[in-house]
């Protein structure tokens, strides 16, 4: 919010100065004894011209930071409608909810770097409504397990699943990341519920 305020004032700036240049000759011909009535003609026509020009501006910032806030305001409300179920879609919270409706299962499981995996899980809705799985960044929730039982949470950042939307008899592929593993992983757990990495993976 203060870079679009700043970005603002720099318009603003930006766009009286040519005006404020165009009052120069005049106060020079005013200095140098041309025409009084004339000279304070021309500073009336400038002042006007300032506030009008200062004045469409106000409107514009104001236009800007009302569609700033309506934008803001939108958002949260739609994020809070996916979280709370209030756009129609069925929500999954748990792992009785998940068994019910959707089919998960592990696509691959790839290296990222020392100590870092990326795994792609497939999420098949089997039902005929779409369906929502919800708190994914609680902990606990979604875990990446190794073959001696050592668990992991998933890295912090933007592939961090906050939720995910499956269209009714549809899937989707989704990545989870995880950091500081400190051997190979053997599983993923998603709710409570363990699903274990194909043969060969």
């Amino acid at each position: 919010m203060k870079k679009t305020i700043a970005c603002c004032a720099l318009l603003l700036w930006a766009m009286q100065a040519p005006l404020c240049a165009q009052a120069s000759p005049e106060a020079e011909e005013a200095k140098a004894g041309t025409d009084q009535g004339e000279g304070e003609l021309s500073l009336q026509e400038l002042k006007g011209g300032l506030q009008e020009a200062f004045g469409g501006m106000v409107g514009v910032m104001g236009a800007i930071m009302g569609g700033l806030s309506s934008g803001l305001r939108e958002g949260a409300k739609d994020a809070q409608a996916q979280l709370d179920g209030a756009d129609g879609v069925t929500l999954i919270r748990n792992a009785e909810e998940l068994a019910s409706a959707v089919n998960v299962s592990v696509l691959s499981a790839e290296k990222q770097a020392e100590k870092s995996w990326r795994i792609f899980l497939a999420f098949r809705n089997q039902r005929d409504f779409p369906v929502r799985l919800t708190g994914l960044t609680q902990k606990q929730n979604v875990l990446l397990q190794d073959a001696e039982g050592f668990v992991y949470e998933p890295a912090a950042g933007e592939n961090a699943q906050r939720v995910i939307t499956i269209p009714a008899q549809a899937a989707v592929k989704v990545p989870f990341d995880f950091a500081r593993v400190d051997a190979v992983p053997r599983s993923i757990r998603l709710y409570g519920k363990d699903i274990p990495f194909p043969e060969g993976l």
